[in-house]
């Protein structure tokens, strides 16, 4: 990467990670609140109608891959003309699949019971139901603007607006919870800041680009509309996959286990899922600068930015794992209490998932930036149907394990291997041999240091806080002190170590 991508990178990095470490504290804080004032059922659909919209973000398309894909050489070459243009159009999209989403989604309301194996004891469920599907649709009427502050490389200015509204939304929905114990006020007050946070954004989109206001002056040509009619199909496929792939294990959970199980699961979720949003968050932060180092380098100088961003996925997934599997019982456990506490198996299932989709982050960011989706396009269909099908077998066999189970085999069958394959024959002109031998070199690093992690916390049984802590420095240290003593004469690990030092100087100056 030249200097202003690496440091365009790297800010918007600190900042996401910033923003998600307090967005996460804040959200354990509003958790706690609604398990104290509100039945676990709220924590069940809360869950499950979070991934039934996951399925209708299908209607999507892909279209805000698309924009952001089909902006970053106009904007490498400032051509606002051609920006504006696809601006005008994708809001056109948007405001229909924002329509679109509201009369699909209110539609499956008489089908609740479908998804449910017994109906909680909920008041008003289909009324809160019909507030998660307009609060999603909402999203859609704004979406665009933000594409332009991505592809320009400034990612953080979304981050701290959205970091703000959600301080804001927090906090009142905590006062809500103590006060009122009324979840549709609670939820009431999503939609609001929903509301404010994409108006802000796109507020901010106008005052940025000015130009983007202006009323366009003619229109894409064939060619080009051909092409992002293409790019989109793929992208299509791609989220048919993606969404049965991520979008049903909570569904299955509340139709064969039930909906309580579902909000057991969701305290786990919470904890991952914000780890995933971390990680997703510093990959979104160097998605631009990827794209916009595909238009401008060839793919010698492409793969060696790759290797960096592989070593730093592998020491992510890894240490990040070690530190789940070891610390999610504890915690869970200090926190809400041995009632909310999955079986060990269960927890190295939920990690297993977490480590295969962290790794394949590095291929997949390149994967997204340079626009691959063509490649294989029904990859994600045949993952997604493989998915369900092993989930539903194995669910009704042996339950919640089964479920999670379906989703590590279908992962292994078809993601782990299709992405980084396409990436090396388009992109790179290598044979991918040579990612799978990185990665099995990372994964050997990362099974010694979870012995070793596993043998030193072994002495620490009793779930309380000293022990804990305790275990935490051993989580972080052991895999940190590693990472370091085995890749430190590599040029991946010295070129991060020499931005490290770059950085620190320039906080001291």
């Amino acid at each position: 990467m030249t200097k202003s991508r690496t440091e365009a990178s790297i800010r918007n990095v600190i900042i996401s990670i910033t923003e998600q470490l307090i967005t996460l504290l804040l959200m354990f804080v509003q958790r706690t609140f609604l398990i104290k004032y509100l039945a676990t059922e709220y924590l069940g659909i809360e869950g499950l109608f979070t991934n039934i919209l996951s399925l209708l973000s299908m209607l999507e398309l892909g279209f805000s891959t698309a924009l952001v894909y089909s902006m970053y050489k106009p904007m490498a070459e400032n051509d606002e003309k051609k920006i504006n243009l696809l601006m005008k159009l994708y809001a056109k999209i948007y405001n229909t699949i924002g329509t679109i989403t509201l009369i699909v989604g209110f539609s499956l309301t008489p089908f609740l019971n479908f998804f449910i194996k017994e109906m909680p004891n909920i008041s008003n469920i289909s009324l809160i139901y019909c507030m998660y599907v307009l609060n999603t649709a909402l999203s859609y009427f704004f979406v665009y603007k933000s594409s332009i502050i991505t592809v320009a490389q400034n990612q953080y200015i979304i981050t701290i607006n959205k970091f703000i509204f959600t301080v804001i939304q927090n906090i009142v929905q905590i006062f809500v919870l103590v006060f009122l114990k009324n979840y549709i006020i609670y939820y009431l007050i999503t939609i609001i800041f929903t509301l404010f946070t994409n108006i802000s954004i796109s507020i901010i989109a106008n005052k940025k680009f000015p130009f983007i206001k202006n009323k366009s002056i003619g229109k894409l040509s064939k060619e080009e509309v051909k092409e992002i009619k293409n790019y989109v199909s793929a992208i299509f496929i791609n989220k048919i996959g993606w969404s049965i792939l991520n979008g049903t294990d909570n569904l299955l959970i509340s139709k064969y286990i039930g909906v309580v199980a579902v909000g057991i699961y969701s305290n786990y979720l919470l904890i991952v899922n914000a780890l995933h949003g971390l990680i997703q968050k510093v990959f979104a932060s160097i998605t631009a600068s990827v794209g916009n180092l595909g238009t401008e380098e060839n793919a010698i100088a492409s793969h060696k930015v790759f290797k960096k961003v592989l070593m730093i996925t592998n020491i992510l997934a890894g240490t990040c794992s070690i530190c789940l599997y070891i610390l999610l019982n504890p915690f869970i456990y200090m926190w809400i209490g041995e009632n909310f506490v999955f079986s060990n198996i269960t927890v190295a299932l939920i990690v297993t998932i977490f480590y295969i989709e962290t790794i394949r982050r590095a291929a997949y960011t390149f994967y997204e930036a340079y626009g691959l989706f063509i490649h294989f396009k029904y990859k994600p269909v045949f993952e997604g149907v493989t998915n369900l099908v092993i989930s539903i077998i194995l669910g009704k066999i042996i339950g919640i394990n089964g479920i999670l189970l379906g989703t590590i085999i279908s992962l292994l069958l078809f993601t782990f291997w299709v992405e980084p394959y396409i990436l090396y024959k388009y992109v790179f002109n290598k044979k991918v041999k040579s990612y799978f031998l990185t990665l099995g070199k990372y994964f050997m690093i990362f099974i010694f240091e979870f012995i070793l992690c596993l043998l030193a916390t072994s002495f620490f049984k009793n779930y309380n806080m000293v022990n804990f802590i305790l275990k935490c420095i051993i989580c972080l240290c052991i895999p940190t002190f590693l990472y370091y003593i085995l890749l430190k004469n590599t040029d991946e690990f010295n070129f991060f170590y020499n931005v490290k030092d770059k950085l620190l100087k320039k906080i001291k100056g």
